[in-house]
């Protein structure tokens, strides 16, 4: 989905500096890279999971860290700002909280203005549907930054991730948007006080 609306504005592969948070063993980071992107950077929380990447995707990530986004020093963000990423991605780390809303918005606003961002969020049917939400945190968050005009959401598709052990089956939905503004610290501790209402 991501990639042919991306290539459709007429931007290339190989100007693609992409952000992928939560990066798990490395999943997203191989589909890109067998897609043409092949500047990746990814994130994990644990060290272990960065292990998993260098492990399964030999070569795929041009760097790995092993950070919480939520609370990381000034100098690693610092040295992040200069990578200008214009694209950030998130496979599926967002419906398990392990990346908070704090951790997106600093992910988030290491982006170069316009950046794309693509997320993955478990349990939304339809992404405007606040009724819908099983995963409502990450979901409502950024539907509160479009909203307030930080983030515009181009495209969102639900598909079927997987069947459960129950033989249910679990439902995912791709969101795909661009940066319009960086992401005030305050939004952030204005939309998690609303959420607790």
């Amino acid at each position: 989905m991501g990639t042919t609306v991306v290539l459709k504005t007429g931007e290339t592969l190989d100007s693609f500096r992409v952000l992928d948070i939560g990066a798990g063993s490395g999943l997203v980071g191989e589909k890109l890279y067998k897609n043409g992107i092949t500047d990746i950077v990814g994130i994990n929380l644990l060290e272990e999971a960065i292990d998993a990447i260098n492990r399964e995707q030999p070569g795929i990530y041009r760097d790995c860290y092993a950070m919480d986004m939520s609370d990381i020093s000034k100098q690693k963000y610092s040295q992040l700002q200069k990578e200008k990423f214009n694209i950030l991605t998130c496979g599926s780390a967002l419906d398990f909280s392990d990346i908070p809303p704090l951790g997106f918005a600093a992910a988030y606003n290491l982006l170069v203005p316009d950046a794309w961002f693509v997320v993955n969020i478990k349990g939304v049917k339809d992404f405007f549907d606040t009724n819908s939400d099983s995963n409502g945190n990450i979901a409502s968050f950024i539907r509160y930054l479009v909203s307030n005009k930080i983030a515009s959401v181009t495209r969102n598709e639900s598909y079927q991730h997987r069947i459960a052990i129950n033989q249910r089956p679990i439902i995912y939905t791709a969101v795909l948007g661009r940066k319009l503004d960086n992401i005030p610290l305050m939004d952030i501790m204005q939309h998690e006080a609303e959420s607790e209402k």
